[in-house]
């Protein structure tokens, strides 16, 4: 079993929970019920015990029991897929917006749903992916993203993009 170092103070209580599935267990022994709210898909693992009075040594216990979790990793085969229609396009976008050279993460939304926004740099853990034909576009994820959406592809049609799952 292996402490799993992506989980700082940082990191999304959403995203805890997808990385550790019994981590709601741990958080409930703290009195924090933030994974049964909304506010946990916003809110970072310090936030929320810090908006729950938790005192700085009850912060660091809980940190390194989180720690102790094992590590739930993506399968391997997870990946972002892109075509090169969407990548030119997304390329068109970062123009536009000033963005050229950042990185497009998938991140999900208050309502779960799978969205992009652009990012100075990627975050430390996170996997890349881009068109070999459009390289100057790249994708960022989590790896507990890649967990919940597994192997997808980015399209698009009509001017809208698409998040679907790769075949």
């Amino acid at each position: 079993m292996r402490n799993h170092p992506r989980v700082l103070r940082g990191t999304k209580i959403s995203e805890i929970l997808a990385l550790y599935p019994k981590a709601g267990e741990i958080l409930d022994a703290y009195g924090l019920s933030c994974h049964h709210c909304a506010l946990g898909t916003f809110e970072t693992l310090e936030e929320g015990a810090n908006f729950h009075g938790l005192l700085p040594e009850d912060i660091d216990n809980l940190f390194r029991d989180l720690q102790k979790l094992p590590e739930k990793t993506p399968p391997r085969s997870a990946r972002i897929t892109i075509t090169k229609a969407a990548a030119q396009a997304l390329a068109k976008i970062a123009a536009q917006e000033k963005k050229v050279g950042q990185v497009l993460r998938v991140t999900s939304d208050e309502q779960g749903k799978y969205c992009l926004e652009f990012r100075a740099k990627p975050a430390k853990g996170d996997r890349l992916f881009c068109h070999p034909d459009v390289p100057e576009v790249r994708f960022a994820a989590a790896s507990a993203t890649l967990e919940r959406i597994g192997c997808v592809t980015i399209s698009v049609r009509g001017g809208a993009f698409k998040l679907e799952p790769s075949r």
